[in-house]
């Protein structure tokens, strides 16, 4: 009877508020990040908080803001990529969801995971020219270690991105 009133007080000990450390910290290194940029595929181009970004017609009828990410920390091959457009005022997402898992682009500088050019399709136009926006992005490697990050912009009207396609 006493080692059951043993065991009962250590599992009640061991039930406390003590969660798990999140993936990043249990195998010590440092947390994944990721960065949200812009840029066409091959293109990194950097904007700052609350600049304009593109909307652009594409070759298939439909309209789409480019997209580019990077992500320190991982590891893997392939990154499970998420992206989104949501306007700020409502919080209303005015993209369709983008939700991929890529090997990303070997040619970006050492240690970093690139992808460039990603299309961001925004079926009404009328939901983001001129709206203040929050580009969010989620990276996953194979082991679960995850970033998020929000980036506020502004959407406008960009030149068609096919022109030299036909």
């Amino acid at each position: 009877m006493r080692r059951i009133g043993v065991v009962a007080a250590l599992l009640g000990a061991c039930a406390g508020g003590v969660e798990p450390a999140p993936v990043a910290d249990r195998d010590g290194g440092p947390a994944p990040t990721i960065e949200i940029q812009t840029g066409a595929p091959g293109e990194y181009l950097e904007f700052a908080d609350g600049d304009e970004v593109l909307l652009q017609r594409g070759c298939q009828g439909s309209q789409h803001v480019f997209v580019s990410v990077r992500g320190r920390g991982f590891e893997g091959e392939k990154l499970e990529v998420q992206l989104e457009l949501e306007r700020e005022d409502d919080r209303t997402v005015v993209s369709l969801p983008l939700h991929l898992r890529l090997d990303f682009m070997e040619d970006a500088p050492v240690g970093v995971r690139q992808a460039t050019g990603l299309t961001l399709v925004v079926p009404d136009p009328g939901d983001v020219v001129g709206e203040r926006v929050v580009i969010r992005g989620t990276l996953v490697d194979p082991a679960g270690r995850t970033a998020t990050q929000e980036r506020p912009a502004v959407v406008r009207w960009g030149p068609d991105s096919c022109r030299g396609h036909g």
